[in-house]
C-alpha cells in the first residue's frame, strides 16, 4: 500500500505512537514518545511528522516563529471524488 511505498527508503518508522515533545539540539532532533512499551526518547538527524490538522495545540513541537506563522497559513479542504 501507499505506506510502504512512503516509509520503504526511511530507516525507522514509527506508526501509532504519540509524540509529547520534540526538541532541535545542533544538528540532531530529541523526540518524546509514547507507545504501548510506555515512554520512550529518541535522538534522530531529521523527523518527519504526520498528525490531523485537527491536533488544536502544536506546542509538542519545537518551531521557530518562522515555522508558527506558516503553520497558522495551513487550510485544509475537504475534497472528494
Amino acid at each position: 500500500g501507499w505506506l510502504e511505498a512512503v516509509t520503504s527508503s526511511l530507516n525507522d518508522v514509527r506508526c501509532g505512537v504519540t509524540v509529547k515533545n520534540v526538541n532541535r539540539t545542533g544538528d540532531a532532533v530529541q523526540i518524546q514518545y509514547e507507545d504501548q512499551a510506555g515512554s520512550n526518547i529518541l535522538a534522530a538527524d531529521a523527523l518527519f511528522l504526520a498528525c490531523p490538522l485537527t491536533i488544536p495545540d502544536l506546542n509538542f513541537l519545537d518551531m521557530s516563529a518562522v515555522e508558527l506563522k506558516l503553520f497558522e497559513r495551513v487550510r485544509h479542504i475537504h475534497y472528494y471524488s
